[in-house]
């Protein structure tokens, strides 16, 4: 019985981040484009409860998302679970704790590698091989005006979800490492 309810508040949160990403967030005019919700709720997923999954939450909103993208087909999926992959190998490797800082700090190494892969392939696929540093030096300096946008609208975005996790979970308590005791 337990497993079953398990399995439907997963349901439940992938059923609403999808309607939140595909719904809500293109009709807000400020955040149009800008707001990835379903990559900081994967990203919040893997850190605060297990890397497994954030890769089955990846795998189903990614599946579902390419459903409404232009890119060819697989390629949000692969995006989404390669940023995935970078955010846990930095997790295990370089961070320590689960903390408000390290999280936010995922975040934004997630929001730009993710949007360097997909400006990457953008800029690949629509200017051609011979072309690709014309077209970045053209497209630059819009996509990185848009990526900081991104960073910052992600970033308030998982600001949000912290504290309203925090304040309902113990995942999330402070630990401080004690380093005056000799």
């Amino acid at each position: 019985m337990m497993m079953i309810i398990k399995i439907l508040k997963n349901l439940l949160v992938l059923f609403s981040v999808l309607v939140i990403q595909v719904s809500i967030v293109p009709n807000i005019p400020a955040l149009s484009g800008i707001l990835n919700f379903a990559l900081v709720v994967i990203i919040f997923m893997a850190v605060s409860y297990d890397y497994n999954v954030g890769i089955i939450y990846a795998v189903i909103i990614g599946l579902v998302l390419e459903m409404y993208s232009t890119l060819p087909y697989g390629f949000i999926l692969l995006a989404l679970i390669g940023t995935l992959v970078m955010v846990n190998f930095v997790s295990t490797r370089i961070l320590t704790n689960k903390s408000f800082y390290s999280l936010v700090g995922q975040i934004l190494l997630a929001t730009l590698f993710y949007g360097i892969i997909i400006f990457l392939y953008k800029v690949i696929y629509t200017s051609g091989a011979s072309q690709v540093f014309v077209a970045i030096e053209q497209q630059g300096l819009k996509s990185i005006y848009n990526l900081l946008w991104r960073v910052v609208a992600n970033i308030m975005t998982v600001t949000i979800i912290f504290f309203l996790f925090h304040f309902s979970s113990k995942r999330f308590k402070a630990v401080y490492i004690d380093t005056t005791k000799a």
